[in-house]
C-alpha cells in the first residue's frame, strides 16, 4: 500500500504470473480505500497495460515500468 494523501492510496500487488491474480482481497481493501491506483506488477509483463478484473481497474507492468510509474 502506498499512502499518496489523506484520502488515497495506491495498491501494489506483485505475482510471478498475472494470470494468478485473485480479486477478492484488493476488492475487499477498495471497500475501505476507494480512491487511488491498483498496480499488478508481474515479471512476465514488459509494457504497461489496463485491464479490468471484477469491476477493479488493474494498472499492469513489470518491475521496471513500476519503478517509472511512480518516478
Amino acid at each position: 500500500v502506498l499512502p499518496l494523501s489523506r484520502d488515497r492510496v495506491d495498491a501494489i500487488e506483485v505475482k510471478w504470473n498475472a494470470n494468478a491474480f485473485e480479486p477478492r482481497n484488493l476488492l475487499a481493501f477498495r471497500a475501505s480505500y476507494p480512491k487511488g491506483h491498483n498496480w499488478l506488477v508481474s515479471a512476465q509483463t514488459s509494457a504497461l497495460h489496463t485491464r479490468e478484473v471484477a469491476g477493479l481497474v488493474l494498472h499492469q507492468l513489470g518491475i521496471e515500468g513500476l519503478r517509472a510509474a511512480l518516478s
